[in-house]
């Protein structure tokens, strides 16, 4: 194993192996440590005949060489990820300059240019002064000869200075081009240099933290960025891919994970704390009172229904599309529903957190969920005190939302994590956590097989060194990014990356979009999109406008998936559970609805094109995350037929966005969109233009 770790280096490019002291001193150690623990494994072989006394001795020997070997093996990784990353700086700087310099030279040669044009003025106008001149010399006799030739002396010296200058002007516009040729070769040269350290860093980094295999910047193409863009967003115009693409892979895990760079949708949602019963009320009747009762329960409604509508339009709107898909995972993770207590501002909050701690700490988010009075209402964790006994948080807390049903603790833990959480309560009106000491059980408590007055706090801690919390954790992400079949060396490498970061999730998730896992054939075109996704997903990718998100509420909530209000405490089951016979044709549906009235024209324009099997080849790559069937290829081309020339579109704009609007309906309802994923499904409709277009 430490052979294979050392082997890594050799791939590496010349300058993040270069001889700093560090890093060579490092590599000598680990082959002087590899070598000293292959030495042991022989004497612990040779010692077998020799008696159990000299065999003992031989493999102590061998525990400790192989414990330096391998701390060893860390010290290098360490040493090989620092040189890579200095690599990366230097090789930035090297652009900078040569884009400097490039820019400079550039512009000489626009000046130069420019020159060279004012250079071919003077040299024409004196050409022509002269031939006047030579005219007029030759017509002139008498007392007009001498001063003619006179001129036309003067004129044709500066004719042959002018054609000089405009000849050195010309020598220097070709110098300049070629100078600026060279320049832009070496930055081409300079920003290739920036890619292989980019990845080379990637690479190192992802072999120092034991996280998951990075895959090759070489096999990094359109298909992929696209599925980069859905699985850690929503999905994206055609543009939004190539951009991403362009960036390389390295560079466009890091613009998506790395949001907080971009500006966030402030003020998208204004709520405010429930309406308090007024001093007055006491002396109204009993009408008057249940009058402004009522009031006060269609506030919270109406409340939570604008909620989901305004959540909806951010997703779909938003320029942080990773943190908006973290947050939705984590609202089914959490799960956690307003018709519990009906406390629309409470949800509101939790959702904020969500959001907030989207992909920063686990600690901290578990911690924030101890502490959130829409899930201590849920869980009716307010009704927990000493000697109650209400232990649905502190279950749910082990169970769903940190370890994983049945793994790693016991029913004794659950009944003192219970313990633990007595006194955390909320204020109803403010929405705030609020910790009533005279309910909190003070007692000492046993929580994994450690004694002490727990709290709260403490029990986020205890469980966070649980190694089946980092394994649960990172395979439920894993599962909900990639595909629900993932290896247990997969989820171990993830779930050491998450433990070794004190569980920041920004590194454990930057290596999975990087990763051959996250594009491997499992995972592309293996999703079954949930409603929310699939109804965000059409918006941002066919850049809908003025849409109707309440209809969009409306839509996603007959198909299964109405926001803030998960079926149970275990969140929406997902996956195959989004489909059936007759959620599928209503899917098919919505879909088709929701694109009519988009203006295919004016995208045709654009791309100037009338061969039907280009355009279908276009859309298709526009919104398929897989390669679409040849028969479902022909028959669209079919159906689409021979397009009129470009003159006549203006003429005929219905009638072409008719027949343009029925293809894409055909594509954004077949089960290649629709579930994102090539296995069949019971009860798939057949792929028919005469029922998809309705």
């Amino acid at each position: 194993m430490l052979g294979c770790a050392l082997g890594l280096t050799l791939g590496q490019p010349a300058h993040a192996q270069s001889d700093s002291s560090p890093l060579k001193s490092a590599r000598t150690a680990a082959e002087k440590a590899r070598q000293e623990q292959t030495a042991a494994e022989k004497a612990v072989a040779g010692a077998l005949a020799a008696g159990a006394e000299k065999k003992q001795a031989a493999d102590k020997t061998l525990i400790e060489k192989t414990a330096a070997a391998n701390k060893a093996t860390e010290v290098l990784r360490a040493q090989e990820t620092f040189a890579a990353d200095k690599a990366v700086v230097t090789t930035k700087a090297a652009l900078a300059k040569a884009q400097k310099v490039a820019w400079e030279t550039a512009d000489a040669a626009r000046k130069a240019v420019a020159k060279a044009d004012t250079t071919r003025t003077a040299r024409d106008r004196a050409s022509a002064e002269k031939a006047a001149a030579q005219k007029a010399a030759k017509e002139a006799s008498g007392e007009g000869k001498a001063p003619a030739d006179k001129a036309l002396t003067e004129k044709n010296a500066a004719s042959q200075s002018a054609e000089k200058q405009f000849k050195a002007a010309q020598t220097a516009v070709e110098k300049a081009a070629a100078d600026k040729k060279a320049r832009e070769q070496e930055t081409t040269s300079a920003r290739k240099a920036v890619s292989q350290a980019t990845e080379q860093a990637a690479r190192a980094k992802a072999v120092a933290i034991g996280g998951l295999t990075p895959m090759a910047a070489s096999t990094w193409n359109y298909e992929k960025a696209r599925h980069l863009l859905f699985r850690a967003g929503f999905g994206g115009p055609p543009e939004e891919v190539v951009r991403l693409h362009e960036m390389g892979l390295v560079a466009a895990v890091d613009y998506l994970v790395d949001y907080h760079l971009q500006p966030d949708a402030a003020g998208w949602f204004d709520a405010f704390p429930h309406r308090r019963t007024a001093p007055y009320e006491k002396h109204l009747n009993a009408a008057q009172k249940a009058e402004l009762a009522q009031s006060r329960v269609s506030f919270r409604q109406n409340q939570h229904h604008r909620m989901r509508r305004a959540w909806l339009q951010r997703m779909a709107e938003t320029k942080r599309p990773l943190q908006e898909k973290l947050a939705l995972f984590w609202h089914g993770h959490f799960a956690c529903s307003f018709l519990a207590g009906e406390d629309s501002y409470a949800m509101w909050k939790q959702n904020e957190l969500f959001r907030h701690r989207a992909s920063g700490n686990f600690g901290a988010l578990l911690n924030g969920i101890t502490h959130d009075p829409a899930m201590i209402r849920y869980l009716d964790n307010h009704e927990n005190f000493k000697g109650s006994g209400n232990e649905n948080l502190g279950r749910e807390i082990l169970e769903l939302f940190s370890m994983g049903e049945g793994q790693g603790y016991t029913e004794k833990d659950l009944a003192e994590a219970a313990r633990a959480l007595t006194g955390y309560n909320f204020e109803y009106h403010n929405g705030q956590f609020k910790f009533v000491a005279s309910r909190h059980d003070t007692g000492e408590k046993t929580l994994f097989g450690k004694k002490g007055n727990f709290g709260g706090d403490e029990l986020v801690g205890l469980i966070l060194q649980q190694p089946s919390t980092s394994r649960y954790i990172s395979g439920k992400l894993f599962r909900f990014f990639a595909h629900n079949n993932p290896d247990k060396e997969t989820v171990e490498k993830m779930s050491h990356v998450l433990r070794s970061h004190q569980y920041e999730m920004k590194p454990m998730l930057r290596n999975l979009f990087r990763s051959e896992e996250f594009y491997s054939k499992r995972a592309m075109g293996n999703h079954i999109k949930s409603p929310v996704e699939l109804m965000v997903g059409v918006i941002r990718t066919l850049k809908l406008e003025k849409v109707n998100y309440a209809s969009i509420d409306g839509t996603t909530s007959n198909l299964g998936q109405r926001l803030f209000e998960p079926p149970n405490v275990a969140g929406w089951e997902g996956g195959r559970a989004w489909v059936d016979a007759s959620s599928l044709l209503q899917r098919y549906n919505v879909v088709a609805k929701l694109v009519e009235p988009i203006d295919l024209v004016t995208w045709l324009e654009k791309s100037k094109t009338t061969d039907p099997a280009a355009v279908v080849d276009s859309l298709a790559r526009a919104v398929l995350c897989v390669p679409l069937s040849k028969p479902k290829r022909q028959e669209l081309i079919n159906y689409l037929g021979l397009l009129p020339p470009v003159e006549q579109w203006a003429g005929k704009r219905n009638e072409i966005n008719a027949r343009l609007r029925a293809v894409l309906v055909a594509l954004v309802s077949l089960p290649e969109y629709q579930l994102a994923q090539t296995t069949p499904i019971r009860h798939q409709p057949s792929f028919k233009l005469a029922v998809v277009t309705r």
